[in-house]
């Protein structure tokens, strides 16, 4: 996959107004621990729902948001750290 077909998903999932640089370069600027951080809260929110990431996401948008917006960031550039994260530790 393209960086710029992963900014697309990332947009189409989230609803993200940013252009695919603007979320890459947010992917970019996100330092690991706080890369690690979020990506734990959402796994822990998903495991809360009992779904898989592709079933649960819909049920948790609101908030995933949530997470997004404490860390000071796009949505987008969450939903693509967290798809980093889970292809590194799932």
């Amino acid at each position: 996959m393209t960086p710029n077909q992963a900014a697309e998903i990332a947009r189409t999932m989230t609803g993200s107004v940013l252009s695919d640089e603007e979320i890459m370069i947010g992917v970019r600027k996100v330092n690991t621990i706080v890369k690690e951080e979020c990506c734990r809260q959402v796994d822990k929110l998903l495991q809360k729902h009992n779904l898989p990431f592709e079933k649960g996401y819909f049920l948790a948008k609101e908030d995933f948001n949530k997470i997004a917006q404490r860390y000071k960031m796009d949505a987008a550039v969450m939903f693509w750290i967290y798809m980093e994260w889970l292809g590194q530790n799932k």
